[in-house]
């Protein structure tokens, strides 16, 4: 009897078990709505949302700087329009030319400043869309929201956006091709290249490495600005492969961090390679940079075709030159445009008197 007793109580053990145990938390409604829009988009916010006509408050935002700025208000009309055609920045901006986004721009600052759980509401929108100018500051934010006050209460949803930053998601997503043309390329893949900088993938500094040569504008431009979030002599390495693509603007951008992290190695690489002609006047302007000599015949031979930094390349050419130089100096005022032809003829004069030549 005492046998079947022991039995009966083991049996019936898992349910007690069962039913003393407390059921697991449920997010509030606010936080299932946060995850919803994480998984759906913009299909979680309700069409009856205001405001309705998204394009039109876009437009209305543009009409002149005193209209009343867009403050976040949740998941409204406009944030479902966003997550429905989303406009967003580039990763690294190219030229002078800022365009007007007001919705991205309203939740970069939400998500920089708002209460916990407009800067959770915010960062969703933001990684969900995958907008990645702000790569940088939404991995702050999040690790910032993993580690406060909320964070027990809001890991249903950071744990699930951590996924996104994981070396596999960006591993996965960079072993694509990036896809776009020249000038447009997609901005999730933008995104990835910089998220593989932000978290310090460093797997990825190879793929990185190659995408920085890549002859698609904002791809090179993007994982040259990741290359430099590395530190090290890998990354210095990468940056000067950069360099060698001769990638217009990424290439540029990686000579200047050389500059400052590594100068010599920047001298050897520009002089082991050879730029497109396009781009020969800057190999020139760079060795200058170091204060190089060698950069005086190519400064002599290109700054006839350029306009406003040949004001630096005739100094350059006037603070570096060396009596080897002299026969590329004297013919500058024959070979310069008409009205770079005074400081050709200045810098003959200041050059002669310098090295002590005879006339």
């Amino acid at each position: 009897m005492r046998s079947l007793a022991l039995l009966l109580s083991v049996l019936t053990l898992p349910a007690c078990v069962d039913r003393t145990r407390d059921p697991a938390p449920q997010p509030c409604p606010e936080l299932q709505q946060v995850i919803e829009v994480w998984e759906r988009g913009a299909a979680a916010i309700p069409w009856d949302t205001p405001p309705v006509d998204f394009f039109e408050a876009e437009a209305r935002d543009g009409e002149s700087p005193t209209d009343e700025p867009w403050t976040f208000a949740g998941f409204d009309g406009r944030v479902r329009g966003f997550l429905t055609h989303p406009d967003v920045d580039d990763a690294v901006q190219f030229g002078s030319v800022t365009y007007h986004r007001p919705t991205e721009r309203m939740l970069a600052a939400t998500m920089a400043e708002g209460s916990a759980i407009d800067r959770l509401r915010a960062l969703v929108v933001l990684v969900r869309v995958r907008a990645p100018r702000t790569v940088d500051d939404q991995w702050r934010v999040l690790n910032e929201l993993r580690q406060r006050e909320h964070a027990a209460e809001f890991a249903v949803v950071t744990d699930r956006m951590m996924t996104a930053f994981s070396p596999g998601a960006i591993d996965q997503a960079l072993a694509r091709e990036p896809g776009g043309s020249r000038y447009g390329t997609p901005a999730p893949y933008q995104w990835a290249i910089r998220a593989a900088g932000v978290t310090q993938h460093r797997a990825a500094l190879s793929r990185l490495t190659e995408l920085s040569c890549s002859d698609a504008l904002h791809v090179s431009l993007a994982a040259m600005r990741s290359l430099q979030d590395f530190e090290g002599n890998d990354a210095n390495a990468a940056l000067a492969e950069c360099v060698r693509g001769w990638q217009y603007d990424a290439a540029l951008g990686a000579a200047h961090a050389l500059l400052v992290r590594d100068p010599e190695r920047l001298r050897r690489t520009l002089l082991d390679s050879e730029p497109p002609e396009e781009m020969r006047c800057y190999k020139g302007t760079l060795l200058a940079e170091l204060e190089d000599p060698r950069a005086v015949p190519i400064l002599c031979e290109t700054v006839p075709t350029r306009a406003i930094m040949d004001r630096a390349m005739f100094d350059a050419i006037e603070r570096l030159a060396l009596a080897e130089h002299w026969v590329a100096i004297a013919g500058l005022p024959r070979r310069v445009r008409d009205e770079q032809r005074e400081r050709a003829e200045q810098i003959v004069e200041h050059v002669l008197a310098r090295l002590g030549l005879p006339r």
